[in-house]
């Protein structure tokens, strides 16, 4: 799911109305995201928040960036042994090109329009 439509409460509703579990990017403006993610911390480190009903990590793939992902349908903290990424990533990475054609698809109707 694109960061633009993300958040916690967004994330609840389709887990208990649709029963759909969702992986996504969130902005780092969010409001929802806890002080202590955005810490400065060294590159390849992974710090996570978890609640009841979904999982928040803050990723740090490089210097002075911060990637923070929200899933319903992970609830530990498994860094993939390969990549050295909390599987939370990983898996956000193998889905996320269905993300990317909608999107492109999105922006070519709002042209034609």
């Amino acid at each position: 799911m694109d960061n633009f439509f993300t958040n916690v409460q967004a994330l609840n509703k389709l887990r208990n109305k649709y029963q759909l579990t969702v992986i996504c990017t969130l902005r780092k403006d969010k409001q929802q995201i806890p002080t202590e993610l955005c810490v400065r911390r060294p590159k390849k480190t992974s710090m996570f928040a978890f609640e009841a009903t979904c999982t928040m990590v803050s990723y740090i793939p490089k210097t002075n960036r911060n990637v923070f992902l929200l899933s319903s349908m992970h609830f530990n903290d498994n860094i993939d042994a390969e990549t050295g990424k909390p599987e939370i990533s990983t898996d956000y990475n193998k889905t996320k090109g269905s993300v990317d054609t909608l999107d492109k698809i999105y922006f070519l109707f709002s042209m034609s329009c």
